[in-house]
């Protein structure tokens, strides 16, 4: 008998216990696998004003990452007048993560002498997971008393 055919017969032998065996090893590995991370998400909604409109109140929805903890940056503006005055504030918001979409709220204090308007308020926020990931968006809402 020469080589050739040996060397066939010991090739496909061989690719046929790979082909039985190997599925076998990976299969527990597929069921072991960890799920993926969540992808960081945040959006905020129209808010309310205090009484005497020195904070604004906001709804905030966010989604990271279960087990870790996340920090949410609000920055809110507001022109308003005819002369064009303007309303700064920012909030900081560290967060607990359950990787389920979560509602909470923020007040965020003016920084001027002037108090919020009700009306048309333009921001970002962004969400600062532990692992670096960012989610960032602009967005527009109304404040309302």
């Amino acid at each position: 008998m020469s080589p050739q055919p040996r060397r066939r017969r010991v090739f496909a032998a061989t690719a046929l216990a790979l082909g039985t065996v190997l599925p076998l090893c990976v299969a527990p590995l597929a069921a072991t696998a960890q799920p993926s991370a969540v992808a960081p998400s945040v959006s905020v909604g129209d808010g309310t004003l205090a009484a005497d409109a020195s904070l604004a109140i906001l709804p905030l929805t966010y989604q990271c990452e279960a087990g870790t903890s996340a920090t949410i940056v609000v920055k809110l503006h507001q022109s308003y007048g005819e002369h064009g005055g303007v309303i700064d504030g920012h909030v900081l918001h560290t967060v607990a993560c359950t990787g389920e979409t979560t509602t909470d709220t923020v007040t965020i204090e003016s920084h001027h002498r002037d108090p919020w308007q009700a009306g048309q308020a333009t921001g970002e926020v962004s969400i600062f997971g532990q692992d670096r990931a960012t989610a960032h968006q602009p967005f527009t809402i109304a404040l309302s008393r």
